[in-house]
């Protein structure tokens, strides 16, 4: 199953008495079967071996909340869509809209003069607390070698430093500069002080906990202006929206990646 995960759990409930936490496969079947995801065990004999017919039964068990309630995140998720493209204002009331203000290209043809001014708009930006960072670390480092969240991987660098390090440095440096170069967080006029720098980390369901953790044994490497929230990203099987070739209905039908997976 590719992505089967999901960080929403809020509704759970479930008419079928057949209990999820187990991988029989009995149990397995009927619980796909009554969401119309029955095709995913088409070619379970099929799999060579009997560890990897575990492997694919643990799978689905855990895959199961999702599968109980796909049809109701996904329509959340496309509704969810709609709303964003056809209104100006989200539940919490913040204004959404589409950015008007001009569109700045720091490439050869820009002068100095030019680059000089973006910077410092750009830094009374983030002096004034306008500004936050995100990054998508949902991915693991699987091609890289490295068992764990990319952002935890040491890149060869002489101090060792990580991925998530080296970023939460950079905001770090750039709260100071922000601040005057006096590193006070004062604003520079007696006035207030200025705000912390928000550095958002989208992590998945997979390495949420990982993060966290690394963050947190790391003291957020000693970077004390940057406030660090970190989110998990909401996950959904992938799904087939056509119809086959004999005129059958596949409309949202989860795809496997193969046989036993």
């Amino acid at each position: 199953l590719s992505s089967t995960m999901t960080n929403d759990n809020n509704n759970n409930d479930n008419n079928n008495d057949i209990p999820n936490n187990n991988n029989n496969l009995d149990t397995i079947r009927q619980r796909y079967e009554a969401a119309g995801q029955g095709h995913v065990l088409k070619y379970y004999d099929s799999i060579p071996t009997d560890d990897e017919k575990e492997k694919f039964r643990n799978q689905l068990a855990n895959s199961i909340p999702v599968v109980d309630h796909l049809k109701e995140y996904l329509e959340k998720a496309q509704s969810s869509s709609k709303i964003v493209a056809t209104t100006s204002s989200s539940s919490d009331g913040c204004t959404i809209k589409p950015f008007t203000g001009p569109v700045v290209s720091l490439d050869d043809t820009t002068t100095a003069e030019e680059k000089d001014n973006w910077r410092k708009v750009g830094l009374e930006a983030i002096r004034k607390g306008h500004i936050a960072a995100l990054v998508l670390a949902g991915g693991q480092g699987t091609r890289l070698g490295f068992d764990g969240p990319k952002g935890c991987y040491n890149i060869g660098l002489p101090s060792k430093k990580t991925l998530f390090q080296l970023l939460t440095e950079r905001l770090e440096r750039l709260q100071v500069l922000a601040a005057g170069g006096g590193g006070n967080n004062d604003d520079g006029d007696g006035g207030s002080k200025q705000q912390q720098l928000s550095l958002y980390v989208m992590t998945s369901p997979l390495n949420h906990d990982e993060t966290v953790s690394f963050f947190e044994q790391h003291n957020t490497f000693n970077c004390k202006s940057v406030q660090v929230y970190f989110f998990p990203q909401g996950m959904l099987p992938c799904l087939d929206s056509s119809n086959d070739k004999d005129g059958g209905n596949n409309t949202n039908k989860v795809l496997l990646e193969g046989p036993g997976k």
